[in-house]
């Protein structure tokens, strides 16, 4: 078992097909992993090797803790970057109120999936359904945050978010919708770039099956704004942390 820094841009299983076409001595090798990353987020992948994988859900169970960047102003369909623009307004939120609403999240919760994600509905995935325009209630599930810590501030405009954003879905890897999505970006930003927004950088320690999106979008709702996940990292899950991290050859740096 060792940790992958997995980057922005492949789901997990396909960084674990490029982390075997990287190292001969993984070929032929059962791998899997502990716990999936969207391609979108970024971070600790835990990799599993051979006879480890017996060992999968316990290891998926494990407390994981994220640092997340929340956009506050815009809104997605996907709840993060990777999804069509469906809200944009001037959002001027201040440290202290965004504290507060942190704190809030602390505890035992229902939290509820976020579209285009694993969760099933009648049998069918929400990502299935999302795809085909299917409109559903979005099941919950029950999670723990231990701890929602804001480490920062920061103002931005619709512009640069934009711009931000369609580098980082040019890294995604397959059909997830990037020329419509890119599309919505533009002329969102054509006609409002410069819309004033705020970025809420936080650290989350948090029960396993988390998501990070629907917690950008709660926290936008609880201060009432519509928001999106702009950056997902996972730091550690257990007691693996990004210390000696493995990387993919030619996707990072």
């Amino acid at each position: 078992m060792f940790a992958l820094d997995k980057p922005v841009g492949p789901t997990a299983a396909q960084a674990l097909g490029l982390l075997r076409e990287a190292d001969p001595a993984l070929r032929g090798v059962k791998l899997g992993h502990a716990g999936r990353l969207d391609p979108m987020a970024e971070g600790l992948l835990t990799v599993l090797v051979g006879e480890e994988n017996r060992d999968v859900h316990r290891l998926r169970a494990l407390p994981k803790t994220y640092e997340l960047d929340v956009l506050l102003g815009v809104g997605s369909d996907s709840f993060d970057e990777l999804g069509l623009i469906t809200d944009v307004v001037d959002c001027a939120v201040g440290e202290a109120a965004l504290a507060r609403a942190c704190a809030a999240f602390e505890g035992d919760h229902l939290q509820r999936y976020p579209p285009f994600s694993q969760a099933r509905v009648g049998g069918v995935s929400l990502i299935a359904l999302g795809h085909a325009g299917v409109a559903v209630e979005r099941p919950s599930a029950a999670r723990t945050l231990h701890a929602v810590t804001l480490l920062g501030v920061a103002e931005t405009d619709l512009a640069a978010a934009c711009a931000r954003a369609l580098s980082r879905v040019a890294l995604i890897r397959g059909d997830f919708r990037q020329a419509a999505i890119g599309e919505r970006w533009r002329a969102a930003a054509a006609a409002r770039g410069g819309a004033r927004l705020t970025v809420a950088s936080l650290r989350v320690r948090c029960s396993a099956g988390t998501y990070m999106r629907s917690l950008a979008h709660d926290l936008g709702a609880a201060v009432g704004a519509p928001a999106l996940a702009a950056r997902i990292r996972r730091t550690a899950a257990g007691e693996l942390t990004l210390d000696g991290a493995r990387t993919l050859p030619g996707l990072h740096g």
